[in-house]
C-alpha cells in the first residue's frame, strides 16, 4: 500500500492511506487470519492438474489477444482503404440498396 509502484494508494495520493492500514491491522487481528493448505485439501495431483490448466488459459488468452491486435490491424487497413477510395463511412449511406434508393 505504501510502494511506489504504479496504481498504489501512496501513488495515487490516498488521504486517509494511515487510517486504512490501522484499520486494516484491526482486522486481521479480530478475523484471526491464517493460512490454509489449499494444496492439502485438493491434493496434490488435483492441485497440479488445476496449475496447468491455468497455464494453457493464459497461453490460450495470450494467443487471442495477439490474433485480437492482429484483426484490429486489419480492420484499421480496410477502413484506411475504404477512405483513399472516397467510400462513405456514414451510417445513413450504409442504407441504400444497389440501385441507389433509400431502404
Amino acid at each position: 500500500m505504501k510502494s511506489k509502484a504504479k496504481g498504489s494508494p501512496k501513488t495515487r495520493n490516498v488521504a486517509d492511506l494511515e487510517q486504512r492500514i490501522q484499520a486494516l491491522k484491526r482486522y486481521e487481528a479480530w478475523a484471526q487470519l491464517r493460512a490454509r493448505p489449499f494444496e492439502e485439501y485438493a491434493g496434490q495431483e488435483l492441485w497440479k492438474q488445476y496449475w496447468q490448466h491455468l497455464e494453457m488459459v493464459e497461453r490460450a488468452m495470450r494467443a487471442a489477444q495477439e490474433k485480437a491486435s492482429e484483426v484490429q490491424a486489419a480492420i484499421l487497413r480496410g477502413l484506411e482503404a475504404e477512405r483513399e477510395g472516397g467510400t462513405s463511412n456514414k451510417p445513413e449511406d450504409a442504407l441504400q440498396n444497389v440501385e441507389g434508393t433509400r431502404i
